[in-house]
């Protein structure tokens, strides 16, 4: 069985609070692989103080 294809987008665009309400498998909410924003140490993008060949 396949589900049905999607007419538009909005039909599988959720909800920022739905997607988080999921438990995961380990029976947190917490993410396996957290986002990392820009300002943290963690963000490995380019920033004025960590340039590209920083």
């Amino acid at each position: 069985m396949h589900a049905v294809p999607y007419d538009s987008r909005d039909q599988f665009i959720y909800d920022r609070e739905l997607l988080l309400s999921f438990e995961g498998r380990d029976g947190t909410f917490e993410t396996g692989n957290p986002r990392h924003e820009p300002g943290e140490p963690t963000h490995p993008g380019v920033t004025r103080e960590h340039g590209h060949g920083d």
